[in-house]
């Protein structure tokens, strides 16, 4: 059985091969309890790997020439911290990917220099919270 998001493989009852599905989740577990993944964003929607969807956070850089989104895997379900480093002036968005690398569903706008806590319910993105510049939070509403 898999898992959406974290893609950890559970080993059938009664099954003498744990180590290979077992080392692999740790891996993951590892990811999606601290590690941060720098992603530069310049000309071009950025589609997410399996792996990069598996971190905590995502960290997101460069200097924009368009609006562009960061498509998560279709299907994924689960939390990220994002911080929007990007400049230029345009809009950086964040939805799920349709499969064929285009946005499918509801998505949100990742507001420029602020980290935010997003999720996806496997169909559409949104917001948790939002800490702005002044320091103080904004929930979604």
């Amino acid at each position: 059985m898999t898992v959406s998001k974290a893609n950890l493989t559970q080993p059938a009852a009664g099954s003498s091969s744990w180590n290979v599905p077992l080392n692999a989740n740790f891996g993951i577990v590892t990811n999606a309890l601290g590690t941060i993944t720098s992603i530069s964003v310049t000309n071009a929607d950025v589609s997410l790997s399996t792996s990069q969807a598996q971190s905590m956070g995502l960290n997101f850089s460069g200097v924009m020439i368009g609006n562009f989104s960061v498509l998560i895997p279709a299907a994924t379900t689960g939390q990220w911290l994002v911080y929007n480093g990007t400049t230029g002036g345009y809009t950086l968005s964040a939805y799920v990917n349709n499969g064929s690398g285009g946005a499918a569903g509801i998505g949100v706008a990742l507001p420029s220099g602020v980290a935010t806590t997003i999720y996806s319910d496997g169909t559409n993105i949104g917001f948790i919270s939002a800490k702005v510049a002044d320091g103080s939070v904004n929930t979604a509403q």
